[in-house]
């Protein structure tokens, strides 16, 4: 893969993180492209559409750099192009380009390395980095399985605090990744 497009990916992925993080309420052509116009803007890409003999291009591109592209096709087979078709496919590239969906999505990344991946010795092997203690986040943003668990005790009217989340929270049948975060946020809440 060419720099341009490695760089291109690396935008279209943020792109798309941030569109998970919204709560979209419609998914029509005239709700998602200002939504998808300003995620792009945000991150300095804009994009436009082509219409070829048998595929719509849905381009994107870096608006500091002009050779920095990416084109994704979406394949018609012989389908009349009426207002309406166009609309439907329009719609439906930007729906799999910026994998769009209807509800919010929190996402938890993983806390990447201080070294740059380009500065690592590559002659040796990668140390995962194990913490013994978790670093106290107040203001951290909970794990997917807490917010579930709060969103709950919200609906309900129960209090949120850390002993009300440990009674519904299923520790036992999370992930190893996924119980450390959870324990972890645990541990930042102030009762």
């Amino acid at each position: 893969m060419s720099h341009s497009k490695f760089v291109m990916s690396k935008r279209l992925q943020k792109v798309q993180l941030d569109l998970m993080q919204e709560e979209i309420s419609e998914t029509s052509y005239d709700v998602l492209l200002p939504l998808i116009f300003k995620k792009c803007y945000e991150n300095n890409l804009t994009f436009w559409f082509n219409f070829l003999e048998d595929a719509a291009v849905l381009n994107l591109r870096d608006v500091e750099h002009e050779n920095y592209e990416l084109n994704i096709r979406h394949y018609y087979a012989n389908a009349p192009l009426s207002q309406e078709n166009i609309d439907a496919i329009k719609l439906n590239l930007l729906v799999n380009a910026f994998l769009v969906i209807n509800r919010k999505v929190v996402i938890d990344l993983p806390v990447k390395s201080e070294v740059p991946q380009n500065q690592m010795d590559k002659t040796q092997p990668k140390k995962e980095v194990k913490h013994e203690k978790p670093i106290k986040q107040s203001n951290a943003v909970p794990p997917t399985s807490i917010r579930t668990v709060i969103d709950m005790l919200e609906k309900n009217g129960e209090p949120v605090t850390r002993k009300s989340i440990q009674k519904y929270l299923q520790l036992d049948k999370m992930s190893t990744d996924n119980r450390r975060r959870c324990i972890a946020y645990l541990k930042s809440m102030e009762e």
